[in-house]
């Protein structure tokens, strides 16, 4: 049985195949600033923490065992949410996304979640 790390890289690589740039734990304050560091087209991204209040943002961590700590959400732009939605789900990931730009994809390995919802 493949563990949540191996099922997660597998997704990240196809999102990547697919012409979407993929960072994971990038350390930003927010979304607009991740978006001004990160390269123009469509991204996909998870936050870690810049050390201020905004370190509720988790990045996708995994235990020793390749199980996921905790569910993550992935912010996106330029049309890279349905990609991330649709990969995560091929991977046998729920996925929780009301299919705008508005709001991050979230990949639910079924631990509950330490980030915010909101994109913005």
């Amino acid at each position: 049985m493949r563990t949540d790390r191996q099922r997660w890289n597998t997704a990240w690589k196809r999102i990547g195949a697919r012409g979407v740039t993929t960072k994971q734990n990038f350390v930003s304050c927010c979304r607009s600033c991740a978006m001004y560091d990160l390269p123009d087209g469509k991204l996909a991204w998870t936050f870690v923490g810049d050390g201020t209040i905004n370190d509720r943002w988790s990045g996708i961590h995994f235990k020793r065992d390749g199980s996921a700590k905790f569910d993550v959400y992935v912010y996106h732009c330029e049309g890279a949410g349905p990609i991330v939605a649709e990969e995560m789900r091929a991977e046998g990931f729920e996925v929780d996304w009301d299919n705008t730009d508005d709001h991050a994809v979230l990949v639910k390995f079924g631990l509950g979640v330490i980030t915010t919802r909101v994109n913005a």
